[in-house]
């Protein structure tokens, strides 16, 4: 949300109301400032019950006599010790550190689901072995109260010429939901970026579940995983990997 030069210093001072005029719990974030530290643009996060077949209204409020007070019921938590990086969503929690795999000690509802990790690979083309992800940072982004982001930078394989990857994870408070943005880099010039496919590694304790793909109902193979290829088609089936 974009500001006119000096309309607003303190971001305290902004809220979001619904069509009944009660305020919404929002997360608000400081994106720049003007030369006079007035507010230039915020990004603010809120969460919406209306259906993609129902409009909703509403009113972003801000300056002198606005105060931000609604917290969510519960608000998704973000802890670091040393190198892991714990995040609590109230239903969802997972950790995630430097080593294999994207997430690990995945827990719904109190009930272990990944607790051996999430592991991703990629395809080059012209191969037909898969190269798995290697983490080595983890940062926290966001921290809450509405949305938490974690950021994940790591290599596929280690080459030097190896392609490198970045992962963004959002959390959000009060939900099971979990949006992963990926993005793979080829950081030698020599080498151009040059993928067959991507995809997850399923912990072998899941295979036979039932899972969703392009609306239709698969079986997920015992010890294998998915694969989305060039063309953003997604295939199932047993993995080969290094």
């Amino acid at each position: 949300m974009p500001f006119t030069v000096g309309a607003l210093t303190n971001s305290a001072q902004i809220r979001v109301l619904d069509a009944m005029d009660a305020e919404v719990p929002c997360q608000v974030q400081e994106m720049s400032r003007y030369a006079d530290n007035s507010l230039r643009a915020v990004l603010l996060v809120f969460m919406s019950p209306i259906s993609t077949n129902t409009a909703g209204a509403y009113t972003i409020e801000f300056g002198d006599g606005v105060a931000r007070l609604a917290a969510p019921i519960t608000p998704v938590t973000v802890g670091q010790a040393g190198n892991v990086v714990t995040v609590n969503s109230g239903v969802l929690q997972f950790q995630a550190e430097p080593g294999f795999g994207l997430i690990t000690n995945v827990i719904a509802d109190g009930v272990g689901i990944l607790l051996n990790g999430l592991d991703q690979f990629i395809q080059e083309v012209g191969q037909t072995n898969l190269v798995s992800g290697v983490q080595t940072d983890v940062t926290i982004e966001e921290s809450g109260p509405i949305r938490a982001v974690i950021l994940l930078k790591g290599r596929f394989g280690a080459a030097p010429d190896a392609y490198s990857y970045r992962v963004r994870i959002y959390t959000y408070a009060g939900t099971g939901l979990l949006r992963m943005q990926h993005t793979v880099l080829a950081l030698d010039a020599v080498k151009p970026l040059s993928l067959a496919g991507w995809g997850l590694c399923v912990p072998s304790a899941y295979g036979g579940a039932m899972c969703g793909i392009g609306g239709v109902p698969v079986s997920l193979p015992q010890d294998g995983g998915l694969l989305q290829d060039a063309e953003f088609k997604w295939t199932w089936g047993p993995l080969s990997t290094e």
